[in-house]
């Protein structure tokens, strides 16, 4: 149904009970589906998706074959486009999701993000000026809060890590587990005593030593270190 002012162009279609409406506009063969609703000013242009009760409201873009699905808002000047797909979440501001980024789970980003590349955000919460670069992977997975930083690389950012201002850069697939990180240096910034662990090596960067150890060698560490010990536990099973 399109109302007001809403306009359907080029072949595309509203089906069920969406509704295209105020001065929202649809081009290229795009499609709105189920009980969505896209209003406002916003646009749907490339074959763009829009299903499930989402709301695409405010002056938000979803362009070239993006999806918005499950009961996900997007707002503001948020755009989703080249393939990237939204289920379930919000995001709003000056958000810029594309190239196959996958956003799920009740995830929230905001701010001026920008994220591209083979990366999935689950559960997540991800504000003010982050820039997430995926050269192959980057996984963000049940963190606390992502916030000015830059991510790039073969990352997997998970349980409950807390990231703040900092520059993470690596092509050798680091994983980051309950880690408060902040100011400026991946490296040297960790305040937890769990930090990065080197999938491949199955190895520990400790932040304020520099050394590396093996798993083995963490394993004996455990014995005295109850922080430790979860750590290994969790590469254990995860490697496992």
């Amino acid at each position: 149904m399109a109302r007001g002012s809403a306009w359907l162009y080029d072949d595309s279609v509203a089906y069920g009970s969406s509704c295209v409406k105020e001065n929202a506009k649809m081009h290229d063969k795009s499609m709105i589906a189920g009980n969505a609703v896209i209003k406002g000013n916003a646009e749907a242009l490339d074959k763009a998706f829009i299903m499930d009760t989402s709301v695409v409201e405010d002056s938000a873009w979803i362009v070239n074959k993006a999806t918005v699905e499950g009961y996900s808002h997007i707002k503001n000047s948020a755009i989703i486009a080249a393939n990237a797909s939204v289920s379930d979440s919000v995001v709003s501001d000056y958000v810029c999701i594309g190239a196959y980024v996958k956003v799920r789970n009740n995830s929230n980003i905001s701010g001026r993000v920008e994220i591209s590349g083979s990366t999935l955000i689950d559960k997540s919460e991800i504000s003010d000026t982050v820039r997430i670069s995926g050269i192959n992977d980057v996984l963000a997975a049940n963190c606390v809060r992502i916030e000015d930083s830059n991510i790039t690389g073969n990352l997997v950012i998970t349980k409950g890590a807390n990231i703040s201002d900092a520059s993470i850069k690596n092509s050798s697939d680091l994983i980051i587990f309950d880690a408060n990180v902040s100011k400026n240096s991946a490296k040297s910034t960790f305040k937890t005593f769990t930090a990065y662990i080197n999938r491949k090596g199955h190895q520990r960067i400790d932040s304020y030593k520099n050394e590396s150890y093996s798993l083995t060698s963490l394993k004996y560490q455990a014995k005295t270190s109850p922080a430790l010990g979860l750590l290994v536990s969790k590469v254990e099973r995860l490697f496992n």
